[in-house]
């Protein structure tokens, strides 16, 4: 089951070239402010010392890339790509945080079998909000189509009733694509494509150093709500 939810998002006119509050499932973004960065992404090693800190680090392994993240409306949440107990988000939710962004598809080209489970977990530890993103698999010899990802991802999150919000393509990492910037502008079509014809709602996380060496600085995707990654100044 597909949750919708209305986070205001917002598109960076630093990305996309043009400013406009993006649709979600459940209706129009609720704030019309434009060229904002949805999310500042902080550097592991602060969350990690937060996470120590306030939150118990046996319970939430050091191997997770959870990052500290906030939106101009001041949510508070973490990006997660490992497995996190219900407690673990108890505790975020008691120091503010409520939502979370999961890793739903390895590089690998396989779902992470961490995902259902740390979804359920933020669900029931009281987050308002549960996201995922989709990593994909371009160009190792195990890689199958942008569509059949796209697919295969979606029919396991139906077949495990993954109640979650957004979808998020993420493309960064210019050694994991291809050289040739069509090819990835078809690829990234394509995941985006089959995803809004299954019924997802898709945003694109990227920032200005990833998304122009990948795609030429192309501007498709700009009708999409952005999640900039802060790392390149």
């Amino acid at each position: 089951a597909v949750h919708s939810h209305t986070i205001p998002y917002f598109a960076s006119t630093a990305l996309h070239g043009r400013c406009e509050p993006p649709a979600t499932s459940g209706g129009t973004a609720s704030n019309s402010h434009c060229g904002r960065i949805l999310y500042y992404i902080q550097p592991i090693s602060k969350v990690l010392t937060w996470l120590r800190l306030k939150c118990d680090m046996k319970i939430f392994p050091l191997a997770v890339a959870a990052q500290l993240a906030s939106i101009s409306e001041g949510y508070l949440g973490v990006d997660l790509s490992s497995a996190a107990s219900q407690s673990s988000f108890s505790c975020l939710v008691s120091q503010g945080y409520h939502f979370g962004v999961v890793r739903a598809w390895r590089q690998s080209g396989v779902v992470d079998a961490n995902m259902a489970s740390t979804v359920k977990n933020a669900w029931a530890g009281g987050f308002s909000y549960v996201d995922l993103y989709l990593f994909p698999c371009v160009t190792g010899s195990s890689c199958t189509s942008a569509a059949s990802q796209v697919t295969s991802l979606h029919t396991y999150l139906t077949e495990n009733g993954v109640k979650y919000g957004m979808l998020w393509m993420d493309v960064e990492g210019p050694s994991y694509w291809h050289t040739n910037t069509a090819d990835n502008r078809n690829f990234i079509s394509s995941l985006v494509s089959t995803a809004k014809g299954l019924g997802m709602t898709v945003g694109m996380y990227t920032s200005n150093s990833q998304w122009s060496p990948i795609t030429d600085s192309w501007t498709g995707m700009s009708s999409l709500p952005l999640w900039y990654a802060h790392y390149d100044g």
